[in-house]
């Protein structure tokens, strides 16, 4: 008994100062940056939904998107622990609309419509020396001019949550709910890992994802106005959910300029490309 206790006082003495280092000591990135950066690309949505009605017969409602947006990012990191970012964009939407009657004597029908969305997000992250987190928000905003009607502005908020755990200067797992990079994103989950290597400007992420790119959902009431018209909606189609996976890289030139590229390689791919330009003060080292 008595060499067990001296043992669990070994284990406390030696593991207290790891654990305090773990938690209490910031990454130290060797100065404080300031990164703007601008991001574009081409992705696909779809959603399925049935509907019925008093009036008309049950159908399912098909809809399949064309993306195409734009996002302005400034990130900024602390040299020792916190990151905060915030971001703003719009989506640009070709819906290709099919109806499928239940009845076989009634016809599918088809017409395109197109739409854009207005895209905002902000996160407040911090990094320990072998753990990380960012916690924010996305909200979207939407308007469409339809066929018999104009539909109302309509709005959709979702949490934006991002974990990693490993040597944050080296390599780490990574996992997390809404990371909402860029406005063409589309990852609902995650799980991955991440290298870095500082000496050459590289950074690289990849790992499996669900897919559900923010839409508009013609076939739902909005979550505005009391009467038919649009939601903006996580477009998923669950006959065929969108798993796939995510692959990421940046190079840093001339400790400067920011290139990135983030293709989703999934039923519904989606591909950005990134150019920013990083501002630095302090020591380095």
């Amino acid at each position: 008994m008595k060499s067990t206790n001296i043992a669990a006082r070994r284990l406390l003495v030696l593991g207290f100062p790891a654990l305090l280092n773990l938690f209490c000591g910031g990454l130290d990135r060797g100065r404080s940056t300031l990164t703007v950066s601008g991001s574009g690309g081409y992705a696909q949505a779809r959603t399925k939904r049935t509907l019925s009605g008093c009036e008309d017969p049950d159908h399912d409602l098909l809809q399949k998107e064309d993306q195409y947006g734009g996002a302005v990012k400034l990130r900024y990191e602390a040299r020792t622990g916190w990151n905060a970012e915030v971001e703003g964009g719009a989506v640009h939407a070709r819906i290709y609309e099919r109806t499928e009657h239940w009845d076989s004597a009634l016809k599918a029908s088809e017409h395109g419509e197109e739409y854009a969305l207005g895209v905002f997000g902000a996160a407040l992250g911090y990094d320990w020396k072998h753990f990380g987190f960012s916690h924010g928000f996305q909200v979207v905003t939407g308007d469409v001019s339809g066929r018999h009607q104009t539909y109302g502005l309509d709005a959709r908020i979702v949490p934006r949550m991002s974990f990693r755990a490993g040597r944050l200067d080296l390599a780490w797992a990574e996992w997390g709910l809404f990371p909402a990079e860029g406005a063409l994103d589309g990852r609902t989950a995650f799980v991955g890992a991440g290298y870095v290597n500082p000496d050459l400007g590289l950074r690289m992420r990849g790992g499996l994802v669900l897919l559900g790119r923010t839409m508009l959902d013609l076939g739902a009431h909005s979550l505005i106005n009391a009467g038919d018209g649009m939601e903006v909606a996580q477009g998923r189609d669950r006959e065929n959910p969108g798993v796939g996976v995510y692959l990421g890289g940046e190079l840093l030139l001339q400790d400067r300029w920011l290139l990135g590229v983030n293709v989703v390689g999934a039923r519904l791919p989606g591909v950005q490309l990134t150019l920013g330009y990083r501002f630095g003060w302090g020591v380095d080292g």
